[in-house]
């Protein structure tokens, strides 16, 4: 996390309350601020077409879902945050992340080191889908394979019962 005292330093302007189960934010929208989890812990995660749910990481104090590059002209939420307790978040507008990040080399090397811990769960989780995926597709090909022979088995045992029925 982010130290601890460049929060209490007054510098982020708004903070709200979330109690548990409350969505904090929804994935796709447009992001007009970033938060930082001042108490509480918030769940970042994405929901597939199917309803599953992927939780990317749980945020804790001082956590922050700043995922966003400052110099991209519109910020879109990567993924969904709800609360898993009653939480307290900070909020700052992407006015102020900017300048923020720019006006204190301090804190943008902090951020960069949380983005690179970000990109390294995010790259852990993509090889794990795929390594998933990749095991259901060779299950699915062994069931198919074993579903042949046993269509083909239960057709021999069909055509054995006619004969054995022909011969009383």
């Amino acid at each position: 996390g982010l130290n601890k005292t460049y929060y209490e330093s007054g510098k982020l302007r708004s903070e709200k309350n979330f109690k548990k189960g409350e969505i904090v934010k929804r994935a796709g929208g447009e992001c007009s601020s970033i938060f930082f989890v001042k108490s509480g812990r918030v769940k970042a995660y994405r929901t597939s077409n199917h309803g599953n749910e992927q939780i990317y990481e749980v945020l804790k104090p001082c956590d922050t879902c700043a995922a966003c590059n400052p110099g991209e002209l519109v910020w879109k939420c990567g993924f969904s945050a709800e609360a898993l307790e009653d939480s307290t978040l900070w909020f700052l507008s992407r006015e102020q992340y900017v300048r923020m990040v720019r006006n204190n080399p301090k804190l943008m090397h902090a951020l960069n080191n949380l983005f690179a811990k970000k990109l390294q769960c995010f790259s852990n989780i993509i090889e794990d889908v795929t390594r998933r995926e990749r095991e259901i597709q060779e299950t699915n090909a062994v069931l198919k394979e074993q579903d042949s022979k046993l269509q083909k088995s239960n057709g021999e045992l069909k055509q054995f019962a006619s004969e054995v029925s022909h011969d009383l």
